[in-house]
């Protein structure tokens, strides 16, 4: 007997809407109207109008009629003061939302300009990393950044969704105006990121440990339940990685330290001497070839065959503050010298993700029969799972009834 089909019913769709995704206008004065500091030869103006706008151009020539080379753009860093206040790095676990508010001036000889929007791991040079401290960058399709062409004398509002980026974050958003001497008025930016990074409480860590038989092998690294060596023919790169579930990311906004047991195996004990293994640890962003940035430890030197506790620091000036690390790694210098790795533990921030469910619907079948009381739990016959709704574009989702 087909249940549904002998009983009129109410289908009543329920739906969260709390806080997963947050919208954060970066750099606004009052929330209104954004101040990307100018960089390279860029200009932005004061603001306009009572307020209501800024007006953003790239010239051909200085003030003294030298060219401008390119390269030159609006930054809108973790570090800087602009908005009266920091922001804290930007996330998109699952998809998030770039939202532009721009016009082209009516007097201007221009009828379109093109914005390119740049999320970046950390600012240019950061640490003195150069070039190495903006990646990972947030990705589009096949690029490193997102277009939006600004055409028309009205002040818009154009939506970008930004695509998941995992467990990356992003402490420095750059806009650039592909074209030269084009007028741009801007009266609002909005990022809505899904707001995973903590704000960490100093002194507020978490710990995860593991044992030497988690680790998995590459590249003719050995493992033999516990016991990790380096042998002669292993690639120059062979390590070995962490494979225990949920240990990863690993921040270190505070400074952090790995503490583990570790000792060696002594091929002869009756020769009198005992091998050293040099060994380090290695975090990365995520696994090869997206290893980028990472963090590698001081070399520690085990020489003895009972097990030793050694702390390897991790200081936060190493760490570009949030960026998420979802790769561990563990080397050996010296090869043919075995090493049995005991507890491993990792000191980071307490770093969570959202976990309780917050933008999702659910679908519950009532009896008509019994519609007037609906506070009672009597006149539900039939309700299905709570499903997440996590992206901005239509997608399709199914759910199972019980």
């Amino acid at each position: 007997m087909n249940f549904f089909s002998s009983r009129p019913m109410f289908l009543l769709l329920f739906i969260t809407t709390s806080l997963y995704l947050l919208a954060s206008n970066i750099f606004a004065e009052e929330n209104i109207v954004p101040r990307f500091s100018q960089f390279d030869g860029a200009y932005v103006s004061d603001l306009l109008e009572e307020g209501s706008y800024r007006q953003y151009t790239f010239a051909s020539l200085d003030d003294d009629g030298v060219p401008i080379a390119d390269g030159g753009g609006f930054s809108a860093q973790e570090d800087a003061t602009i908005a009266g206040a920091m922001w804290k790095p930007l996330s998109f676990s699952v998809d998030g939302l770039l939202s532009i508010t721009a016009r082209i001036p009516s007097d201007s000889s221009a009828s379109s300009a093109t914005l390119r929007f740049v999320f970046e791991r950390s600012t240019y040079d950061t640490n003195g990393q150069g070039i190495a401290a903006t990646v990972p960058k947030a990705v589009f399709s096949s690029n490193e950044y997102v277009d939006v062409i600004i055409s028309g004398s009205t002040f818009t509002t154009y939506d970008i969704v930004i695509p998941s980026q995992g467990n990356k974050t992003f402490s420095s958003l750059n806009m650039y105006i592909l074209e030269r001497d084009v007028l741009v008025d801007i009266s609002e930016v909005n990022v809505t990121d899904d707001d995973v990074v903590p704000t960490v409480t100093p002194g507020l860590a978490s710990s995860v440990s593991f044992d030497g038989r988690s680790w998995g092998t590459f590249n003719g690294f050995v493992n033999s339940n516990g016991t990790l060596s380096f042998p002669t023919g292993a690639a120059p790169w062979a390590g070995s990685y962490i494979t225990t579930p949920n240990a990863a990311p690993f921040t270190f906004n505070e400074d952090g330290s790995i503490v583990f047991e570790a000792s060696v195996v002594d091929p002869d004990p009756n020769d009198g001497e005992v091998p050293t293994a040099n060994i380090y640890f290695k975090f990365e962003g995520d696994s090869y070839p997206n290893n980028k940035p990472f963090i590698q430890t001081e070399s520690i030197a085990v020489n003895s065959t009972t097990p030793q506790t050694f702390t390897v620091p991790i200081p936060t000036a190493k760490s570009y503050g949030y960026q998420t690390y979802n790769s561990l790694l563990f080397y050996i210098e010296d090869r043919d010298v075995e090493v049995v790795l005991g507890d491993i533990t990792v000191n980071d921030d307490a770093y969570a993700t959202e976990t309780d469910l917050d933008n999702g619907v659910r679908f519950v079948f009532l009896d008509v029969e019994h519609s007037d009381t609906q506070s009672s739990d009597t006149n539900i016959f039939v309700q299905s799972p709570w499903v997440e709704v996590d992206s901005f574009t239509p997608k399709s989702y199914s759910v199972t009834f019980p």
